[in-house]
């Protein structure tokens, strides 16, 4: 009799359950009590909760049930409405009703992140707040022209319902102290005063992974956020509320966004948001994967101090100083690579470049691959701010352009010598 699922080794067990999806997971585990067993900690271990009632008290039932062990993750989407008209900053920004403010989280949902006993087995956490539409987004799209102050974030939070509810949900979330893995996920750009608090900072010292994307926007008649002088300061201050403090990260991703890419630095108040983030802050990173960060000191810094111990790095959508504009010590293509190839990375064994295209009918099959091709130079529009990548360039001097891809080569060269060596000694 040939072997099935249930009568194979524990080992393969898991091994093909593993490669399934979730609804798999579902399906399977109707056909019998066995499979039923096996799956139960794959069915239970992400739970969603919504900052409603209904979903609270769903989410409350379940944990004092007989699952409730099995939980390794909790998937906060949360939601408040943004501004319903268009903002005009020239005029006063109504605040909300106080009812409005008192429903941001419902007493079940409270409960649920409060009852942290409840929620041993967690170690992983996924936050969404709030979950705006394009549309919304673009209603509130020059309230990312402000310049605030930490006093004024907090005043902020008092009388607006979705800033309220970002700050009383990274309040809440500071309270799991087993959290190894955190994930951001589509934050909208503006500052949250709970993140800059002595309980959530410590969260964040304990994190192994950390991924942090961040939504983007346009003002509906081409101008980009990157044309927003708060868009500036907000981003610039990610360091010291949240990147300051993963001293024992090992997994790092960040992502911006094509409107406003981040990395470099110009003496105007517009247009280019450094990338803050200390290079010897993170001396177990391992794995580092950036979107829309363009090439600037710090990112090579960060690179180049972690030489001994970082073995993977992807950059998507990377370009080097844009044609025209006078930044302040961006590197070139070269610059950058020869820089990583110096500092000798013992343990770098892949390096990636890739380029997504903005538009589906620009995609090619090689967008993916690393290639010379993607070592390219950001470009921008002095009214519009940011220009999608497909506008992106190789350097129009043959000099510049052979001096990056020998770089290239170099770099290259070191990483398929670690990988080779990696491959021998296992």
């Amino acid at each position: 009799m040939p072997p099935t699922l249930v009568t194979i080794t524990p080992e393969l067990q898991l091994s093909i359950v593993e490669l399934l999806s979730f609804q798999d997971h579902i399906n399977l585990s109707s056909t019998c009590k066995a499979l039923r067993s096996l799956l139960v900690p794959f069915i239970f271990a992400k739970v969603p909760l919504k900052n409603t009632e209904e979903s609270g008290k769903a989410v409350n039932d379940f944990i004092q049930g007989p699952y409730a062990s099995h939980i390794k993750s909790i998937h906060l989407k949360f939601n408040a409405p943004g501004p319903q008209e268009w903002v005009d900053l020239e005029s006063n920004y109504p605040a909300d009703d106080q009812s409005v403010l008192d429903a941001v989280i419902p007493e079940s949902v409270e409960q649920v992140l409060s009852n942290t006993s409840l929620l041993p087995g967690i170690d992983s956490l996924i936050i969404e707040v709030p979950t705006w539409t394009e549309a919304e987004m673009r209603t509130a799209f020059y309230l990312f022209d402000l310049v605030e102050s930490d006093t004024a974030v907090i005043e902020d939070e008092r009388i607006h319902a979705w800033r309220r509810l970002m700050a009383r949900t990274y309040e809440l979330v500071a309270g799991f102290d087993t959290i190894r893995h955190l994930e951001i996920r589509e934050h909208v750009p503006k500052l949250v005063s709970t993140w800059n608090t002595p309980a959530f900072q410590k969260m964040l010292s304990g994190l192994k992974s950390f991924t942090f994307t961040l939504r983007g926007a346009e003002n509906g008649a081409g101008w980009n956020l990157d044309t927003c002088v708060g868009w500036v300061s907000t981003t610039e201050a990610y360091g010291r509320y949240l990147f300051d403090h993963l001293i024992n990260i090992e997994t790092l991703e960040i992502e911006s966004c094509n409107e406003a890419p981040l990395g470099l630095k110009s003496n105007s108040e517009r247009w280019f948001a450094e990338f803050k983030v200390q290079p010897f802050i993170m001396p177990k990173l391992r794995h580092l994967t950036l979107k829309y960060v363009l090439l600037c000191p710090e990112l090579r810094d960060l690179i180049c101090a972690q030489s001994e111990v970082l073995e993977t790095v992807k950059l998507i959508n990377s370009g080097s100083e844009p044609h025209g504009y006078d930044t302040e010590e961006s590197p070139t293509w070269a610059e950058f690579l020869d820089a990583i190839a110096k500092a000798a990375p013992k343990k770098l064994r892949s390096f990636q470049i890739v380029i997504e295209q903005s538009s589906d009918e620009n995609k090619t099959p090689q967008d993916n691959i690393t290639s010379k091709e993607h070592l390219v130079y950001y470009c921008w529009d002095t009214k519009y701010g940011s220009m999608p990548v497909d506008y992106w360039e190789r350097p129009q001097d043959d000099d510049q352009q052979q001096k990056d891809e020998n770089a290239f080569d170099k770099l290259m060269a070191i990483v398929q010598a670690n990988h080779g060596r990696d491959a021998l000694e296992s």
